[in-house]
């Protein structure tokens, strides 16, 4: 991999950069030997199997005699962790949008884990609502079972997984709440994971 800072051969920039940047790449690379132009890109590049994101600024090498570009001095910077923030703050920024659209009384966020063990990543307001806190997919459907009217069940049932096949699903049902039945309306966005 480079270090920040490190200074590398022009016909190296971009070899080892990700399908969808490439093109890129070579674009700004062109500009910077076609046009004596300093160009700056961003993109992705494979280290040792993982994915890292890259700065470099090329700066040309002019020469008048021979009226071209000679050499191209590139500076790349890893600025993996920067990015990564910058998807988080977006993919977080995104989720409480759709929160928006949706919010009542409470709201939360689970992550499916590959074992099928449920994650609780926040939650918003104090509503008690079925399947909260459950710790995986088999004790969360015993629990709405437990919780929700008989003639509500298996409608309740089938949309949770319905969001588990990544569908958008609202539910109006009956759960038991302090004893006596209310009426709840609960909406789930499945989202995926983009680093799969």
């Amino acid at each position: 991999g480079q270090n920040d800072g490190e200074v590398q051969h022009v016909n190296q920039v971009g070899s080892n950069a990700h399908p969808d940047d490439y093109e890129r790449v070579k674009a700004d690379l062109a500009r910077t030997l076609e046009q004596n132009e300093v160009t700056m890109t961003e993109y992705r590049v494979f280290v040792e199997g993982q994915i890292r994101w890259i700065r470099v600024k090329r700066e040309p090498v002019w020469d008048d005699e021979q009226r071209r570009v000679v050499s191209v001095i590139a500076v790349l910077n890893d600025i993996t962790a920067e990015k990564e923030a910058e998807i988080a703050l977006r993919e977080s920024e995104y989720r409480y949008r759709k929160i928006s659209e949706s919010l009542s009384d409470f709201a939360y966020e689970k992550q499916i884990n590959p074992d099928e063990t449920l994650e609780v990543i926040w939650t918003v307001g104090a509503m008690p609502v079925v399947d909260q806190f459950q710790p995986d997919i088999a004790a969360t459907i015993a629990y709405i079972s437990q919780t929700s009217h008989p003639d509500d069940r298996e409608k309740l049932i089938e949309d949770f997984h319905r969001a588990l096949n990544q569908e958008i699903v609202t539910t109006e049902f009956r759960a038991l709440v302090d004893d006596e039945y209310r009426w709840m309306r609960i909406t789930r966005r499945p989202s995926q994971d983009k680093s799969e």
